[in-house]
């Protein structure tokens, strides 16, 4: 039996969990630019990485918050949805080819919120470059038998 070789693919794939795993006391422009930091070839020029991560804010809406802390339970921070994009910005910097998104709605009853995670989808370049599947579970409250 061939062993898989899947390790050259890893670096095409992107995905975004339910639950974002950011740094706290960190800004988006930090964790976004941390991101591209540690995971793009390090030859990468440093103009270039902030350019990268400045298209990468404004292009998800996070400009206003780019250096407002994210936050938690013990510190107030940005806001969920901001949370959410600041979190698709951290896989989005590296430019995949696909990415996955595991409940990308911020509550689980709103599933309207998935069109809001990118604001201005028709003209985002990170949002054309890539595909993007995306997992919902709807909770329906009356099912009838």
């Amino acid at each position: 039996m061939q062993p898989l070789h899947f390790l050259p693919y890893l670096q095409h794939i992107a995905f975004v969990a339910q639950d974002d795993s950011l740094q706290v006391t960190s800004t988006p422009r930090e964790v976004i630019y941390f991101s591209a930091k540690l995971r793009l070839p390090r030859n990468t020029p440093e103009k270039n990485l902030r350019k990268l991560v400045n298209r990468m804010l404004a292009e998800l809406g996070l400009e206003n918050c780019a250096d407002t802390y994210v936050g938690g339970a013990l510190l107030k921070g940005i806001s969920g949805g901001e949370r959410k994009r600041c979190s698709v910005g951290v896989e989005l910097v590296v430019r995949p080819a696909m990415v996955f998104l595991d409940e990308p709605t911020v509550s689980d009853c709103d599933v309207s919120s998935v069109g809001t995670l990118f604001p201005s989808c028709h003209s985002c370049y990170f949002c054309c470059i890539c595909r993007v599947v995306l997992t919902v579970s709807l909770q329906f409250s009356s099912v009838r038998y």
